[in-house]
């Protein structure tokens, strides 16, 4: 099989940040109960054949609003977070999260980078899953 040397990079990457990830204790990056933590705001999301099930488009919050994006998908990918510069490497069936604080208002698109792109520099084949929408308090 002839695979590109920027996909190969990319598994390489991945593989990486999930022996890394898998160090960290597991309250920090997965979700084993996916209770919000207090003054949290949780919101599980899960992709399947690309796309977020349930139909949901955005979500909304208020600035200064802390925020867990619970993730699962049935494909490896990386999600960007654009605005936030988040990147966060997913790999299928496995809980992540993403956790910030919502301190810039906008709207802010939840991309999905290398759904199996095997010819692709990181940027291409970008998919928007969704929108964070932060509304000043």
């Amino acid at each position: 099989m002839n695979l590109s040397r920027s996909f190969r990079l990319r598994v390489i990457a991945t593989l990486v940040c999930s022996t890394l990830l898998s160090i960290v204790p597991n309250s920090i990056i997965t979700a084993q109960d996916s209770q919000p933590n207090k003054g949290e705001r949780l919101v599980k999301l899960e992709i399947k054949q690309r796309s977020i099930l349930d139909g949901l488009t955005s979500i909304r919050v208020g600035q200064g609003e802390s925020i867990r994006l619970h993730w699962t998908s049935d494909e490896a990918v990386v999600l960007h977070l654009h605005g936030y510069d988040i990147e966060m490497p997913l790999l299928p069936n496995t809980p992540s999260e993403m956790i910030l604080e919502a301190s810039a208002t906008g709207r802010f698109p939840i991309t999905s980078h290398g759904f199996g792109a095997s010819d692709s520099t990181h940027h291409d084949h970008k998919l928007t899953l969704l929108y964070l929408e932060v509304y000043p308090h």
